[in-house]
C-alpha cells in the first residue's frame, strides 16, 4: 500500500491569511502551499517565544532574589 506524502495543503487548512487579489485571482481554487515552508516560519515563532520567556523568567527570578534580600524591585529585561 503505498502512502501519499503530504507537501501542499488548502491555504485555509495551512491557517495562513491570503490577499483578496490572491483569493479573486484564484476563483475559489485552493492554493497549494509548501508544508515545509509553513512549519519552518511556525518553527521561528516558537523559538522566538522561548526567547522570551527565558528572558521573563530571568528578569522574575532576579526580582525574587531582590525581594528576598529586601531591596526594591524594579523589573527589567536583560540587554542582548
Amino acid at each position: 500500500m503505498a502512502t501519499n506524502p503530504v507537501s501542499v495543503l488548502k491555504p485555509k487548512t495551512a491557517g495562513s491569511k491570503i490577499s483578496k487579489d490572491k483569493k479573486d485571482a484564484a476563483d475559489g481554487e485552493a492554493q497549494p502551499i509548501n508544508l515545509v515552508s509553513v512549519l519552518q516560519a511556525e518553527n521561528t515563532k516558537l523559538r522566538q517565544a522561548v526567547v522570551e520567556l527565558l528572558l521573563d523568567t530571568m528578569v522574575l527570578k532576579e526580582a525574587l532574589q531582590t525581594r528576598e534580600r529586601g531591596d526594591v524591585v524594579h523589573l527589567r529585561k536583560p540587554k542582548m
